[in-house]
């Protein structure tokens, strides 16, 4: 039952996380479940040895103690043994990517002190990560809240060293859709100084950048702009789009895309061999930036491909595909940083086949109730 109420919430636009949050960062092994059965696997695991344990209290039963402790070491077991695999990543995979955490406020970001403090720190960062050598420069979501074309008006000095320094650069920036509706996404800038790919969120944040069922309600004639800070708000993108690099497919994601696992799934299925992720936590506390970060872990571990992210305030990181996190960043601070990540091409349980667990335990429910009903006697 746990299984399928998670199951469903996913699917809604309010969904934040699963129970399996609980144990990232700080039990590696356990989620390491997750690459066989993803979130499911876990939050089945922490719910069933709770309710055992539960059990026995209730009966002071030995045999609900016993069989709940041997769960629990089974599902230790499992996955210290995937937890213990080494890594084995290749040279020739290597990837060096450079970081700019930007640490612009938001509301600082559209008056025109904003406007050339943006200039100033991402042209300025982007020059400093081209001359330590990297292959590739990531930005935070928003780090230009403006159209592609207003970008560069906004920020010639970055455009201008992209185009001195020719490094690819992923951009947080805005777009449109077909019907002139804003997207938020990535685009990929290479030496040209044009837009050669782009990304636009498809999961967008309820009431802060869109209004769910907001076409209906304009039909009923309802204001949905008084529900909502967010004005027009944005449009989704397309659930199947490949963001493509010169190193091939790279699986992405923005903020609150983080807590939706089959959004990175599905990329990987696609041939992503890396992940790259970029956020605007501010204003929020380091508290909520931990939090966020240990859903990427997660999404780490699920898909077993290393992860660089790119945040506005923090935390910005570096996670291998056993969870753990190589580099962190300060909170609140500008910070421009090199990592080193490698492109993978393994495929998991979980990539492969989803979230089987769940309607295996609903099939083997029904069957047990069917069993119970038709016993003889």
């Amino acid at each position: 039952l746990w299984a399928v109420l998670e199951n469903l919430w996913s699917q809604s636009p309010l969904w934040w996380t699963t129970l399996a949050l609980t144990q990232s960062p700080g039990n590696l092994a356990i989620l390491h479940l997750g690459q066989g059965a993803g979130p499911a696997g876990v939050s089945v695991l922490i719910v069933a040895v709770n309710g055992g344990l539960a059990l026995a209290w209730q009966h002071r039963s030995r045999s609900w103690l016993g069989l709940t402790l041997g769960l629990w070491v089974m599902g230790h077991a499992i996955g210290l043994s995937l937890y213990g695999q080494p890594l084995q990543d290749l040279p020739g995979q290597a990837l060096r990517v450079g970081l700019i955490q930007g640490n612009i406020p938001n509301q600082e970001k559209f008056t025109p002190a904003g406007r050339v403090r943006t200039n100033q720190v991402y042209g300025t960062g982007y020059r400093d990560l081209a001359d330590r050598g990297v292959d590739l420069v990531l930005t935070p979501e928003g780090a230009l809240p403006y159209t592609e074309v207003a970008a560069e008006v906004i920020a010639p000095d970055l455009f201008a060293a992209v185009r001195e320094r020719e490094i690819p650069l992923v951009l947080g920036v805005y777009g449109q859709n077909g019907r002139g509706r804003p997207t938020n996404g990535l685009a990929l800038i290479l030496g040209d100084g044009r837009v050669h790919g782009r990304y636009d969120k498809v999961r967008l944040v309820p009431l802060g950048e869109y209004i769910p069922g907001e076409d209906g309600l304009n039909e009923l004639g309802i204001p949905v702009q008084r529900l909502s800070l967010v004005g027009e708000g944005f449009a989704a993108g397309r659930p199947d789009q490949v963001f493509r690099t010169p190193w091939g497919p790279a699986g992405v994601a923005l903020c609150y895309e983080s807590a939706y696992p089959d959004r990175f799934r599905t990329q990987v299925q696609a041939g992503a061999t890396l992940l790259l992720t970029a956020a605007n936590n501010d204003p929020y506390s380091p508290r909520m930036m931990a939090q966020h970060q240990a859903l990427e872990v997660m999404r780490a571990i699920e898909t077993d491909r290393w992860l660089a992210r790119a945040t506005n305030t923090g935390y910005s990181s570096l996670i291998d595909p056993h969870g753990h996190v190589r580099w962190q960043s300060q909170a609140n601070q500008v910070e421009t940083q090199t990592v080193t990540l490698y492109r993978r091409s393994t495929g998991t349980l979980w990539v492969r086949w989803g979230d089987w667990l769940t309607p295996g335990l609903v099939g083997l429910a029904v069957l047990s109730l069917a069993a119970g009903r038709w016993r003889p006697g």
